[in-house]
């Protein structure tokens, strides 16, 4: 608590200081994405090369949005003020389910409607169908499922971010904090 009041005081905006936590998540997040695409592209790169390079392009572009959804949730749980153990069982549990959401553990032609109606709204189910859209898994223009699947992953990040900004700001007003609400007399 007294480190968040000193922190309240200082000249930089709540906002400033939360956008200053996300970019160095960003940074942090962007070089894990490099790390895994470069293994993936040495470990397989036999099949990846087959495809061509605009649909190569697509595929690390629609994953490289993909990587913005962790690191929002991940940065939804610090403005929540989780440690570290709670913020790796939530990520892990929340991986696990969205992964079988979406598709990646079974194919969803295997699940019954309502879990496929589910898994529309997930994440992961628009990462697959971002990455089928590139490399022409899918019927139509590659491009328009490709950017649709990207618009839809930047939703999910955007919304989750903005929650995650509000949910610290909140916090940074609350009685813990020492914010207004901690001035109020009771009565």
């Amino acid at each position: 608590t007294d480190v968040r009041r000193r922190v309240a005081v200082s000249s930089t905006s709540g906002l400033g200081l939360g956008l200053q936590k996300a970019a160095a998540g960003l940074v942090v997040a962007l070089l894990v994405w490099a790390v895994i695409m470069g293994i993936g592209l040495v470990a397989f790169g036999y099949s990846a090369f087959t495809l061509a390079p605009a649909d190569l392009v697509c595929v690390l572009a629609v994953e490289l949005v993909f990587v913005l959804i962790p690191l929002a949730i991940a940065f939804l749980l610090g403005q929540l003020g989780c440690g570290e153990s709670v913020s790796n069982t939530v990520g892990n549990i929340t991986g696990m389910v969205l992964t079988f959401l979406g598709g990646t553990w079974i194919s969803l032609d295997l699940m019954p409607e309502a879990v496929r109606v589910v898994a529309t709204f997930t994440p992961v189910y628009w990462l697959g169908e971002g990455l089928r859209a590139a490399v022409g898994d899918t019927t139509g223009s590659a491009a328009e499922g490709v950017a649709l699947a990207v618009g839809v992953l930047l939703l999910f990040a955007a919304a989750i971010f903005v929650t995650a900004l509000v949910v610290g700001r909140m916090r940074a007003t609350s009685d813990d904090a020492g914010g207004n609400a901690a001035a109020a007399v009771p009565r």
